[in-house]
């Protein structure tokens, strides 16, 4: 006896289930390969180049009411966990080597995943995501990154969201799903006082050659790179 789905209909189902789960799994080893075991190998000279503090950014939290609760999901080496001290912060990122770096100044961070965040529904007054998103390999796990950070969020709070623009003023991207090689520095960058937000994906002068350089996925987005939307 036919279904209300009809015969044809049945039949697919298991075939389209498998396609998302391979789906699945494929997004799954891309962003292992190409984003957290790229992070782990490049954690020491991730954190000598990302030390300056994006203004808007740092405002965001300044801006925030004394004894608020932040999570900053993706938070890297904690670089935004110094700032405004009425506030309580607490990190999250995938990698081990850069909360290790965190947590050795004395920063809250934790070891989890954006997509299965630890906190229950409506917990935090503000979150930031500051160039994580791009990181996901498919529009749907992005959509639920994006999901888990409202999740947490409690109603009337405040989110920053950034990622990374396809327009840039120093680098012509093809697609807006890329593998953006990091060069290594061949001097640590703390000696370099002078650069920009986007040093390393600007210059090639200070870097090794092409064979030494790691790539990692990077999803980019068609907005100015230099806008960071703060949604209340």
């Amino acid at each position: 006896m036919e279904s209300k789905w009809g015969p044809t209909a049945i039949s697919n189902k298991p075939e389209e289930y498998s396609s998302s789960k391979e789906r699945e799994a494929r997004s799954v080893a891309l962003e292992k390969a190409y984003v957290h075991d790229v992070y782990q190998q490049i954690a020491c000279h991730f954190t000598d180049s990302r030390y300056r503090a994006w203004p808007k950014v740092k405002q965001f939290l300044l801006d925030l009411e004394p004894g608020s609760i932040v999570c900053d999901v993706g938070c890297g080496n904690g670089k935004y966990l110094t700032f405004n001290p009425s506030v309580y912060k607490i990190g999250l990122d995938r990698c081990s080597n850069l909360t290790g770096v965190a947590r050795k100044k004395d920063h809250e961070v934790l070891i989890c995943d954006n997509l299965a965040l630890p906190f229950r529904d409506e917990c935090f007054d503000a979150v930031l995501s500051i160039a994580v998103i791009h990181h996901f390999a498919t529009t749907e796990r992005r959509v639920a990154a994006l999901k888990e950070l409202a999740r947490v969020l409690r109603i009337g709070g405040r989110v920053m969201v950034s990622v990374w623009a396809m327009e840039q003023r120093h680098r012509k991207f093809e697609s807006q799903d890329v593998l953006v090689p990091w060069n290594r520095p061949l001097t640590s960058s703390s000696d370099d006082k002078t650069s920009s937000i986007e040093r390393d994906l600007n210059s090639t002068t200070t870097t090794t050659s092409d064979d030494d350089a790691t790539h990692y996925h990077a999803y980019t987005q068609t907005s100015d790179s230099d806008s960071f939307p703060s949604l209340r």
